[in-house]
């Protein structure tokens, strides 16, 4: 049995849409259907609208993208700088919803600092993008915001990922990979060592005469 709505939206702007119609649907998840600043009509989700998951018809994506591609801001020498670039990557998964990856960031509640909406504002607490740098959240389970956010290259991001496993080696707690390098072993041989033993690098290590243990 189809649906009333509990709370009425039309009239009510939600990004560059405007909610016009009640469309109710066979289960609990009701619809509008809403006008664009642009002119088209498309049909969303409540919830995406309450959320704002869905702020255009589409057009935001389109016009995000033309300004990327012309260098229109954040540019320099009319090429896009590299910061610019990844504000609006970040902006796009986690605000606008427009980039494929938004599902697994600004839909499970990875968001952005109000403050860093504003590009200006990234760059005075970020500064320019590094060579061969992204930018990364110190820690993975919180939004992007100055305090969490740096800088860094893809190595330094891998390891700051939650699967790198962690050791304790000689009183000090590093991954497995960075004290592999310290030692001077092949990171590959003893993978394939822990692989052997249940995915178990520690116990990989000490096969090989490492007296490494995992962190208390």
């Amino acid at each position: 049995m189809s649906q009333t709505f509990r709370h009425n939206y039309a009239g009510r702007v939600f990004g560059r849409l405007t909610a016009r119609t009640f469309v109710p649907t066979d289960d609990h998840n009701p619809m509008w259907e809403c006008e664009c600043e642009c002119g088209n009509k498309v049909v969303v989700w409540t919830q995406s609208l309450r959320r704002g998951m869905t702020k255009s018809c589409g057009c935001l994506h389109k016009d995000v993208m033309g300004s990327l591609h012309h260098g229109e801001t954040g540019s320099h020498n009319g090429k896009r700088s590299g910061a610019y670039s990844s504000w609006a990557n970040m902006m796009m998964r986690c605000e606008w919803m427009s980039h494929p990856s938004c599902e697994s960031y600004g839909k499970v509640g990875i968001r952005v600092d109000p403050r860093w909406h504003s590009f200006d504002n990234f760059i005075a607490d970020m500064g320019p993008r590094p060579d061969k740098c992204s930018i990364d959240r110190i820690d993975g389970a919180k939004g992007y915001r100055k305090e969490n956010c740096r800088w860094a290259t893809r190595r330094e991001q891998a390891l700051n990922k939650s699967s790198t496993v962690m050791c304790r080696y000689q009183g000090e707690i590093l991954p497995v990979m960075t004290l592999t390098e310290r030692l001077g072993l092949s990171h590959p041989a003893i993978r394939s060592r822990a692989t052997r033993r249940g995915n178990d690098y520690i116990k990989a290590l000490q096969s090989v005469g490492i007296a490494a243990e995992y962190p208390a």
